[in-house]
């Protein structure tokens, strides 16, 4: 099924996101945030969590790293 140009910008952008998040490349991740993004996880259960910023989310996402930043 062909997608229209927005839909396809979208997709795109949705599966570089999850290529460097399931990479752990911290850097990549936040380049594809904007100052006060809101992330919001399915981890830990039950409820997930909630991050809110680019400073917190990139500390969050280097401790799951295994990094620091």
């Amino acid at each position: 099924m062909k997608q229209d140009p927005v839909t396809q910008a979208t997709m795109g952008a949705v599966n570089r996101f999850n290529e460097t998040f399931n990479r752990h490349d911290v850097d990549g991740v936040m380049a594809a945030m904007i100052d006060d993004c809101l992330f919001e996880s399915t981890s830990p259960p039950s409820d997930g969590g909630r991050v809110r910023g680019v400073d917190v989310m990139r500390v969050r996402d280097g401790k799951a790293a295994g990094k620091r930043s």
